[in-house]
């Protein structure tokens, strides 16, 4: 059986802890990286997507015309538009509002 002395460590132990541990890291807005071709309606479509998500998620954002490199050109083709959010591709073709939204406020609330 516990004594109240013990008890006592073992709850201060548990509440000290988290605060020994490493420093709370700055989170990095994410970064969308829109691979893309000119005139290219979809592409066009998803760009205006995500500088109006933008304005609400705060994230970096950056297109790359495929047509500009050859391997980009023979990667991606016609599958234009491809989002990619830090590093991953998570659209092609088109962006779907409601995934977006999901998946960017996880990356706010991580």
């Amino acid at each position: 059986m516990f004594s109240t002395r013990a008890m006592l460590r073992a709850l201060l132990a548990r509440l000290i802890a988290p605060l020994q541990g490493e420093p709370a890291k700055r989170h990095e807005p994410p970064h969308v990286l829109v691979y893309s071709r000119a005139d290219c309606h979809l592409c066009e479509l998803a760009w205006e997507q995500l500088q109006r998500a933008r304005q609400r998620f705060h994230f970096s954002l950056e297109k790359i015309d495929i047509s500009s490199d050859p391997e980009l050109t023979a990667r991606f083709g016609d599958q234009v538009p491809v989002v990619c959010v830090d590093g991953e591709v998570r659209f092609r073709g088109r962006v779907n509002d409601v995934l977006l939204k999901r998946l960017l406020d996880g990356k706010a609330n991580r």
